[in-house]
């Protein structure tokens, strides 16, 4: 989503409504960037995380081999012995 900022200057003026109007579309630009902000880290979170499972998988597919052939090696010597 596409969102264009104006910036204005706050004057001290006869009009008080437009000082408040004013601070209104602030506030909402403001929750706009604090929402966006927070879906923005959510995103950066899950990629981690799923960088973290996929590194996870294989980490334990390397300790299985290793597992594996210390199996093989274990009953090699055994049988010779």
């Amino acid at each position: 989503m596409r969102r264009r900022f104006a910036i204005t200057r706050l004057k001290r003026d006869r009009h008080p409504h437009k000082l408040r109007r004013q601070l209104r579309a602030a506030t909402k630009t403001i929750e706009w960037l604090n929402d966006e902000n927070q879906s923005l880290w959510f995103l950066l979170n899950e990629m981690r995380e799923s960088e973290i499972e996929k590194h996870g998988d294989l980490l334990r597919e390397e300790i299985q081999d290793v597992i594996d052939k210390t199996q093989i090696l274990v009953q090699t010597k055994t049988g010779e012995a």
